[in-house]
């Protein structure tokens, strides 16, 4: 992988490796496990008020860019702009906030990508991914891809019979907790954090 293309190689030698695009190939998605400093609580708490306000004004009957403007610190125009994604976000889906999360399905052509927000935070929600991500394939055999970061994780799913992602109740079921627990403790168990200790 390259700049997010599949490659092969067509020669090598010491000093020259000679490549060429492999468009047909489907490659990993590149992950990057190097240490990284958590969210600060301050922050996570400041954030988790912005989304509960921006939510709360944009669920008013007469939403004041003014008024999310003052709750927020920022500026109007900001503010507007904000106002617009929320009432644009509600159409569809909800605003998530700390108290409720919000799973979106993002249809492709032959996969769909879940997307939850959180706000659990990046190692949390990495966690959550992976174990998801297990669940997934204990029950279709399938592979899938995940990311994660501080505000939610996203699940590359290939379309199968046996279990569409479209679906609520088997979206939801990719992250009931009893069962993600145990799922966590496989793929922790697989992992070669796991195996190094």
């Amino acid at each position: 992988m390259l700049a997010g293309s599949t490659l092969k190689v067509l020669s090598r030698t010491p000093e020259r490796l000679e490549v060429a695009r492999d468009p047909g190939r489907k490659g990993p998605v590149a992950r990057w496990t190097g240490s990284r400093a958590p969210r600060s609580e301050l922050v996570a708490t400041e954030v988790s008020r912005c989304y509960r306000a921006l939510d709360r004004e944009a669920s008013e009957r007469a939403p004041s860019a003014a008024r999310l403007s003052q709750a927020l610190s920022v500026d109007e125009p900001t503010a507007s702009a904000l106002l617009a994604w929320a009432q644009a976000q509600r159409a569809v889906s909800a605003v998530p906030t700390d108290e409720r999360l919000a799973l979106e399905c993002v249809r492709g052509a032959r996969e769909d990508t879940l997307v939850l927000f959180t706000f659990a935070g990046w190692s949390a929600n990495e966690a959550i991914a992976r174990a998801a991500a297990e669940r997934w394939r204990a029950s279709t055999g399938a592979g899938c891809e995940m990311c994660a970061s501080d505000l939610g994780l996203g699940l590359t799913l290939p379309r199968r019979k046996s279990l569409d992602p479209r679906e609520p109740s088997a979206a939801l079921g990719l992250f009931l907790a009893p069962e993600l627990r145990a799922a966590l403790s496989r793929t922790l168990d697989g992992s070669m954090l796991a195996r190094a200790a």
